[in-house]
């Protein structure tokens, strides 16, 4: 029997019972190890895909978690316990090929040690990914260093692959080796919120060269290089990091100083349109120079780069800083977000990552700060907007327009991610492991 908090008045009969009935169509799927193993292989997912907590294994164990919490009369940890006996045949087969946090053993690591807060016998499992990131650690972060001062990639230091997210899941643990390795990150993130001289001119440390770009398109657009704004890949990520671990009382040399920094260029760089404030995904070295953006900035409700992603990340800072200016710019972007009509906004997709499920999920965490402060409205919305997408006669439930309509059963651009985020919504609460996130 599903069951859920009372507190929720606020959602009209309708979306409870629809989010009720997506819930239970979604796990009889997703119950199902072995029509979900055929779909992955069906559609082609390589066997490192289902490596990754982005789209893989390791994203459908954290839904088993939640739904034994919601079903604890089910055998949610019998399913568990399967999907985990498929990555583990994975990982042994030699197919995890990075320490990151969403595509590589971090995320593994990140489900594992659900798994373990629940059942005992994954303790082991969850200390030998612990051990083997910790001992291989120390040479992802020689790399990066490297790479400063003119090198940089994204991957060196972002949320997805580089050493905010994994350094994010070691803020988890408090021996005095997982501690030693966050402060080894912290200072690395610390020379990246610096300056260095390029070719005359003092600029950001995360600036991004031509040569470094992800896409083919972006070393034509930006051919004297870029500075990447993002929580998914840009300079938001490393903030909030830097953020959480001063908080938590994590903290090396030059750390408030770093985050003051950041906040100075997500201040710097604040944009308006018709509607309120907007951020660029980039800002290229001839506007950083000129100390202007060219063009138009659009306006971006997603998690990765937009809005919601930045006001959670300045929400973390101003934690650490006491500085309230920075939680009402975060507040104020975030409420003048949502008077744009729907038809304007950006997003188009259901999904986490890119659309409506991460926004939901983010203007859900604002509420639970700010409570009596914060209109829901726009959050029901948003909800409707998912609602609205759900197809019954398919087997995930929903699809992801972001590339190209098709269904994935994963976390970050996939059903699972919707449906944490509806569970959420209807629970009243977020989840201690959106961490993985940057949110928190």
């Amino acid at each position: 029997m599903l069951k859920f908090k009372e507190a929720n008045l606020q959602m009209n009969i309708n979306q409870i019972d629809k989010i009720q009935t997506i819930i239970n169509h979604l796990k009889q799927t997703y119950g199902n190890v072995d029509k979900v193993m055929d779909f992955y292989e069906e559609q082609r997912f390589s066997q490192a895909d289902l490596c990754s907590l982005a789209v893989g294994l390791p994203g459908l164990i954290i839904l088993t978690v939640e739904l034994g919490k919601l079903f604890p009369e089910e055998n949610w940890q019998e399913v568990g316990h399967e999907y985990v006996r498929r990555l583990q045949t994975l990982i042994n087969d030699g197919n995890v090929y990075s320490l990151s946090l969403w595509s590589g053993l971090t995320g593994i690591a990140v489900s594992t040690e659900l798994l373990a807060c629940t059942n005992k016998k994954y303790l082991k499992m969850k200390e030998a990914l612990h051990s083997f990131i910790l001992f291989n650690l120390p040479q992802e972060i020689e790399r990066a260093t490297e790479n400063l001062h003119g090198n940089v990639e994204m991957l060196d230091y972002d949320c997805m692959e580089g050493l905010a997210g994994i350094g994010r899941y070691l803020l988890q643990f408090d021996d005095e080796e997982s501690v030693s390795s966050t402060k080894a990150i912290l200072d690395y993130l610390v020379a990246l919120s610096s300056e260095f001289d390029r070719h005359g001119e003092f600029v950001p440390s995360w600036y991004i060269p031509q040569s470094n770009q992800f896409l083919e398109a972006e070393k034509v657009k930006y051919e004297q290089g870029n500075f990447n704004l993002g929580i998914s890949h840009g300079i938001a990520g490393p903030l909030s990091l830097l953020s959480s671990a001063y908080t938590k009382g994590i903290r090396v040399e030059g750390q408030l100083e770093a985050i003051e920094n950041i906040v100075a260029f997500f201040k710097r760089w604040v944009q308006h349109d018709d509607y309120g404030i907007v951020w660029p995904d980039r800002v290229s070295l001839e506007e950083y120079t000129a100390g202007t953006k060219s063009g138009v900035t659009v306006n971006n409700e997603s998690w990765c780069y937009g809005i919601p992603g930045i006001s959670h990340a300045l929400s973390l800072a101003a934690n650490a800083l006491n500085d309230v200016s920075c939680e009402t710019l975060g507040i104020r972007a975030c409420n003048e977000m949502m008077k744009r009509p729907i038809d304007i906004w950006s997003i188009k997709s259901p999904t986490f990552c890119h659309g409506f499920a991460g926004l939901l999920y983010l203007l859900h965490k604002f509420h639970l700060k700010h409570r009596a402060d914060w209109d829901r409205k726009p959050l029901y919305d948003t909800l409707e907007a998912i609602l609205s997408e759900y197809d019954p006669e398919l087997a995930f439930g929903f699809h992801d327009y972001d590339h190209g309509k098709i269904q994935n059963p994963g976390l970050l651009v996939g059903t699972a991610g919707i449906v944490l985020a509806l569970i959420s919504i209807l629970k009243h609460q977020d989840y201690e492991w959106d961490y993985i996130f940057l949110i928190s």
